[in-house]
């Protein structure tokens, strides 16, 4: 489990107790749930001085276990992917990379950039002089996101243009543009399929997007129709889609990390939050963990089972995180540094 690292032992063997029951509780009959400690965040190190750069996402290739760092150089403003395992900065925008992604089927890494770029790579031969497979250039704003349809060569984008692309990157051309006559689309895209979804007898693929105007859309990509959008008033920042039936936010009039069931149409309030504006929420997809930050530089994960916050700790500065589950690491990206707990 996680755990406050200023806790006493005899304070962890306690919480270490009180969890195992709430699990026989929770699932009274299933011989099979053993409890065990999910991992201790215990040691802080620099995983990278990036003296000059500010780290604004990082992500793992789970192929070779290598992590690539987003890198803004502060004088300039220019967008790096950062290359640990070769010690490589490559320049890859001319403003601020929003989010990178690896394509495992075509060996592709994806940056998209507010310079209103997505450009794509080569994973296997990246160095110094790299040159781009391709550009993608048809977004008139800052993209804020993007996200991969696994298996069939496709990426979807949202931007500040109010658009949403989507991209055969097999081919490297745009195949439709959506237009939603809303606010911003920031931050989040996730691809669903209908037969996962509560909507029956269709095959359709969705999209899950959330505008500015906070405003949730259901599309499908087929036909560009709105299936159902759903009008949230009390939340103002990133969305968490937990499952295809419920997504988590902040609620800003109490604080709380609220969840809205799509089916139900009902929300509950699961953990106390803070004052402070969460900036991105992560899912964890092993032991029910939930990780955010805000801009007071809390790094906060929660117990999603127990409902509370079972670790917090401090970074100044903090721009992004990524928990590797299977080596039970957690990276923090910050202004020159990125921390890795372990």
């Amino acid at each position: 489990m996680l755990w406050n690292m200023t806790m006493e032992k005899t304070e962890i063997i306690q919480k270490d107790e009180e969890i195992a029951n709430i699990l026989k509780e929770k699932y009274p009959h299933q011989d099979n749930i053993h409890f065990k400690n999910f991992f201790h965040l215990n040691q802080k190190e620099i995983y990278s001085n990036h003296n000059e750069y500010i780290c604004s996402y990082i992500i793992q290739n789970y192929m070779t276990s290598n992590i690539y760092l987003a890198l803004k150089k502060i004088s300039s403003g220019e967008g790096f992917i950062f290359d640990k395992e070769n010690n490589l900065y490559l320049k890859a925008h001319s403003q601020m990379i929003s989010k990178l992604l690896i394509d495992y089927t075509n060996n592709y890494i994806i940056s998209c950039s507010y310079d209103k770029n997505i450009n794509i790579w080569d994973v296997c031969k990246l160095n110094n002089n790299s040159e781009k497979l391709s550009s993608l250039k048809e977004h008139k704003g800052r993209i804020y996101d993007m996200d991969l349809i696994i298996n069939k060569d496709k990426l979807i984008s949202v931007g500040m243009d109010k658009n949403i692309l989507l991209w055969d990157i097999k081919n490297f051309t745009l195949i439709k543009k959506i237009f939603l006559n809303s606010s911003i689309h920031n931050l989040m895209v996730r691809y669903l399929s209908m037969n996962e979804t509560f909507i029956d007898n269709k095959t359709d693929e969705l999209i899950f997007v959330y505008s500015k105007n906070k405003v949730i859309y259901l599309i499908n990509l087929n036909n560009s129709e709105t299936i159902e959008k759903f009008n949230i008033s009390c939340f103002d920042g990133p969305i968490l889609l937990l499952n295809n039936e419920e997504y988590l936010y902040q609620n800003q009039k109490t604080y709380q990390l609220d969840i809205f069931n799509i089916k139900t149409k009902t929300i509950k309030s699961v953990m106390k939050g803070y004052k402070n504006k969460i900036l991105i929420i992560q899912n964890f997809t092993k032991g029910n963990k939930i990780i955010s930050f805000d801009s007071g530089n809390n790094i906060k994960i929660w117990n999603y089972i127990k409902l509370f916050c079972e670790l917090n700790i401090k970074i100044d500065f903090v721009l992004y995180c990524l928990f590797i589950e299977n080596k039970g690491n957690l990276f923090c990206g910050s202004i020159n540094k990125t921390y890795i707990y372990n």
